[in-house]
């Protein structure tokens, strides 16, 4: 999350650079503690009512508990790079999708 957060406040004036994190199964308390300790102010958290939320399918999101998360990173409403189970030792990678979104 800081990566992301830290992105979005680099690009703030010079490209329209925004991120979002989509949570299936979990608190708003969570949400609120896990915002505050990972300093992410710049990224929106959104918590969704479940595997059974009506706005999955639009997000192409697998709910099966072997992924743990999903990475994508859109230009204009396409999907230009996709993680799935990223993590932070693949940070370069997220961040070189990023720059190419950035850079078009």
């Amino acid at each position: 999350m800081r990566l992301l957060s830290q992105a979005v406040q680099e690009q703030e004036n010079k490209a329209e650079f925004k991120a979002f994190l989509l949570f299936v199964q979990d608190t708003p308390e969570h949400l609120r503690e896990l915002n505050q300790a990972e300093k992410a102010d710049n990224v929106g958290l959104a918590l969704l009512k479940g595997t059974q939320d009506e706005s999955l399918p639009g997000y192409k999101i697998n709910t099966d508990p072997t992924v743990k998360n999903t990475v994508i990173v859109y230009k204009e409403r396409k999907a230009t790079a996709v993680f799935v189970n990223w993590t932070p030792k693949e940070a370069d990678q997220l961040k070189a999708a990023m720059a190419a979104v950035n850079s078009k």
